[in-house]
This record gives C-alpha cells, structure tokens and sequence, in this order.
C-alpha cells in the first residue's frame, strides 16, 4: 500500500477519484491538486464538473457526455478544457477507467496530463498553414 501511495503522490499526472453514482470527487493527488490551484483536500466532497471550463457546452455538459460514455463503455479519453481555482483556463488529456472500489462502489480513476502547450503549438501550425503568405519563412519552390 505505501508503494502504491507513493507512486500516486509523485505522478507527473494528475490523478482523481470519483464516486459514479453522484459524480462527487473522494481523492485526488497532490498533482492534480497543484494542476488546478487547490490545497489539498479542498475539491472532496465537490462534484467532478466543478473543474471543467466552459465551452460551447457547459461544464455540466461535458462531464455529463463523459460519464454517458463511462456508463456504456467503462472508459472515456480525449482533450477537455478545464480552469483552475483562480479560473485560469487550460487543456487537459483525460483518460477514465470505472472500477468497483470495495468502499465506494463503481468510481471513475481518471488521469490528467496538461497539454496546454501542445493545443498553443497545433493552434499556431494550423493558422500558418491557413494563411501561408503571413509566414515569411515559408519557402515555395
């Protein structure tokens, strides 16, 4: 149990908890805590979606497509944006897994790399190569 409490606590992911049944978070790690600007301890109790940024869907929204698809498939990944406590926004690749957790029931342990960087650098990639005649350095031959 220590390995595997030290391995949770020094992830370079961030790691969360969810009861299914009501979408209430009941653990995170201290990364993910750091990823989204809380002290520790401060999201338990707190439903999921308090996390997710708003889109063009709600946060309620997106957390609700997300747990459909965990409640037909027991697996859910892809980019959601999220925002921190302060709400500073900023893209995450989410991977969640539904397993039976002998205290809590079904729960949600879902991983949370921030890719906020990469969606910046695809984002620029994508305007140069939309307007190829603003980037100077395009060579045509």
């Amino acid at each position: 149990m220590r390995l595997q409490s030290e391995i949770t606590n020094n992830m370079a992911e961030g790691v969360i908890l969810t009861r299914a049944k009501d979408a209430v978070i009941i653990y995170t790690n201290p990364k993910f805590e750091e990823m989204f600007g809380y002290d520790s301890g401060e999201l338990i109790g707190k439903k999921v979606a308090i996390v997710n940024a708003p889109t063009d869907k709600s946060p309620e929204e997106v957390a609700g497509e997300i747990q459909k698809s965990l409640k037909e498939t027991g697996t859910w990944q892809g980019e959601v944006k999220k925002h921190q406590k302060d709400g500073t926004p900023f893209w995450c690749y989410v991977n969640v897994t539904t397993f039976k957790h002998y205290d809590y029931g079904d729960v949600w342990v879902a991983t949370h790399l921030d890719i906020t960087e990469r969606k910046k650098t695809q984002e620029e990639i994508s305007k140069l190569a939309k307007f190829p005649s603003e980037n100077p350095n395009r060579y045509y031959g």
